[in-house]
């Protein structure tokens, strides 16, 4: 067994996609999903599945689509590559008071790197950083809307293949996953 974790986009915002949290586990738990657990109503779950990873997101787009009727983008990492990640933030990364910290989840076939490459140069004070299927993001909040990932986010490739967890959020998913 292989310990996962998934990160749904767009569930339980703003009233829309909504998801139960105790019925997903329940349908992740029916579907062969061992050990799941849910963080935050936002859609993150951790769990154990005897399936490679490509197959794993298949499995779980699947069962959004047939229990709950959504058609929602799921980024699914080995627990073991997200505390990988995070182990190797860059030292900037969730420092500065006041600036927005992000984690940029990219699913595949689209890789950190690459999404890294189209955002192009940051924009001042903005930074941004790849390591495997993250990409870590800081930027002055007064200036959010004039960064890179805002922009590269209307790329529908782009905006089709991430999902995005404040800094707080993403620090909590990858100690459950080395938990």
């Amino acid at each position: 067994m292989t310990r996962y974790v998934a990160l749904l986009r767009g569930v339980n915002v703003g009233g829309h996609n909504r998801l139960p949290m105790a019925g997903l586990r329940a349908s992740a738990a029916r579907r062969g999903c061992a050990r799941v657990v849910t963080s935050i109503a936002s859609g993150n779950a951790l769990f154990d599945l005897d399936l490679d990873q490509a197959d794993a997101q298949r499995l779980w787009e699947t069962m959004l689509a047939e229990d709950f009727t959504l058609d929602v983008p799921v980024c699914v990492l080995r627990a073991s590559e997200m505390a990988d990640a995070f182990a190797h933030a860059p030292a900037w990364w969730n420092q500065t008071p006041g600036d927005r910290h992000e984690a940029v989840f990219v699913r595949p076939p689209l890789t950190a790197a690459e999404v890294c490459d189209r955002a192009g140069a940051p924009a001042p004070g903005e930074r941004f950083a790849p390591w495997g299927q993250v990409v870590f993001s800081s930027a002055p909040m007064g200036d959010y809307s004039q960064t890179r990932w805002v922009q590269i986010a209307r790329d529908k490739e782009i905006y089709r293949a991430i999902t995005v967890r404040n800094a707080a959020t993403a620090l909590k998913l990858a100690a459950l996953a080395t938990a």
